[in-house]
């Protein structure tokens, strides 16, 4: 345990100005997930993020049998089911193909303790332009903002984009100043890349009981995933792979070891200090009934206590996440 950085409420703290913002987020997300019906043109209400399904499937998660000491403690059985979502972190239902390479592969542990459920929702990009709260939050208002009005008002909700820009503008000086922007011109050259095929990360940290951690899944080295989109949408190339191919990942974990990376979501942590704690395996043709499967939630924040998220911006996810998922469950 030596050097490990122990959980403390005091990286989830944020201030009355923050939390202000964030109310004033929470409504907005309210009122977007309402309209996205009439946004995606869909007969259901859809996620205010992530709201593209490519698919639904049922997998699982053996635990590695020389895994950490402490880890082993939490996750003592020696395998989990599994149901997995894969996604494109758009806003909005579109067909086609998607323009931006940003993918979810969100996880959830069914039965895992005391009837709880373990939530591990993982992106290929989990790198924000910004650490200030108060200025994502903002970005974040600006951009719910303008898409209610653009379908209130059509033409009108035009008028709403100086502000999306001018509150993403103010978030340039910092992505400058990290590696963000390197990984987004990366991430973009591999457009044409199947979605399974990338490495996907937990968006910030979490805790591993009394520790801070972040997590990884590797894809496996399979030909099938080696193979270029062309004509194909995402949302077929990833539906043929599990129509057809058995995939193993591999879930790794790193323990936090200097507090001032727990606040830090604009760097990537040293990929070599990942340790595997378990393999996911999906076989083929493990998909879920889609309808039962849009009502989901792979909310982090219905973790038990000592696997919850940890940082401050992880924070202002807590709220969001409860009035989006509560909206979308009121029969339209």
């Amino acid at each position: 345990m030596k050097n490990r950085i122990q959980f403390s409420e005091k990286y989830n703290e944020l201030t009355a100005h923050e939390h202000r913002l964030l109310d004033k987020a929470a409504v907005l997300v309210k009122k977007f997930v309402e309209l996205s019906p009439k946004i995606s043109k869909t007969n259901y209400r859809t996620r205010d993020a992530h709201a593209k399904r490519y698919a639904d499937v049922h997998g699982t998660l053996k635990i590695n049998s020389v895994a950490d000491a402490n880890f082993k403690q939490i996750f003592n059985e020696s395998s989990y089911t599994a149901v997995i979502r894969i996604s494109n972190a758009a806003m909005q239902v579109t067909a086609g193909k998607d323009v931006a390479p940003a993918y979810g592969f969100s996880i959830k542990l069914l039965k895992f303790k005391d009837s709880k459920e373990f939530n591990l929702p993982l992106v290929n990009f989990p790198l924000f332009p910004t650490n200030s709260v108060s200025k994502f939050l903002k970005l974040f208002i600006a951009l719910n903002s303008y898409k209610i009005s653009k379908k209130q008002y059509g033409i009108l909700g035009n008028f709403k984009i100086p502000g999306v820009l001018i509150k993403l503008g103010s978030t340039v000086p910092d992505a400058f100043k990290s590696p963000v922007l390197k990984n987004m011109i990366k991430t973009a050259f591999n457009k044409d890349k199947n979605p399974l095929a990338f490495t996907f990360h937990s968006v910030g940290c979490y805790r591993m009981g009394d520790y801070i951690v972040k997590f990884m899944l590797e894809p496996p080295r399979d030909k099938a995933l080696s193979k270029k989109l062309k004509n194909k949408t995402q949302k077929e190339a990833v539906h043929e792979i599990f129509l057809k191919n058995k995939l193993v990942y591999s879930l790794k974990m790193q323990y936090c070891r200097n507090e001032e990376l727990v606040n830090d979501l604009t760097k990537m942590w040293p990929k070599k200090k990942f340790i595997e704690i378990g393999k996911l395996t999906i076989e083929p043709e493990s998909f879920l009934n889609p309808e039962k499967a849009e009502v989901l939630s792979y909310n982090p924040f219905d973790n038990p206590e000592f696997l919850m998220p940890v940082g401050r911006m992880q924070k202002t996810r807590e709220k969001i996440y409860k009035v989006s998922v509560d909206t979308r469950r009121i029969k339209i």
